[in-house]
């Protein structure tokens, strides 16, 4: 068999959420089941939209601030392979 190369898939992923933390949370979550399931744990997010529903546009949302103050509280790890920490979620 031969070498194995490295592939990037870009998958998109809707969630429906409150807020934009919600949002952000819950992509992580999903993240983390494909982190778990497969052989190499790397998904992670990197950008997060709102798209209201039956529009074609969509807004980026900045979630470098989310994301470094969910690391502080250490519910968040940007390299893709720890996962959340479920009672500090709800």
């Amino acid at each position: 068999m031969g070498t194995q190369k490295r592939y990037v898939a870009t998958i998109t992923v809707y969630v429906y959420a409150e807020d934009d933390e919600s949002a952000l949370k819950a992509s992580k979550t999903i993240c983390d089941k494909i982190n778990h399931d497969d052989e190499c744990p790397n998904a992670d997010i990197e950008k997060l939209h709102i798209k209201t529903h039956g529009k074609l546009e969509s807004k980026e949302i900045d979630i470098s601030e989310m994301k470094s103050n969910l690391e502080m509280e250490g519910l968040y790890e940007s390299n893709g392979e720890s996962s959340w920490i479920s009672e500090k979620m709800v």
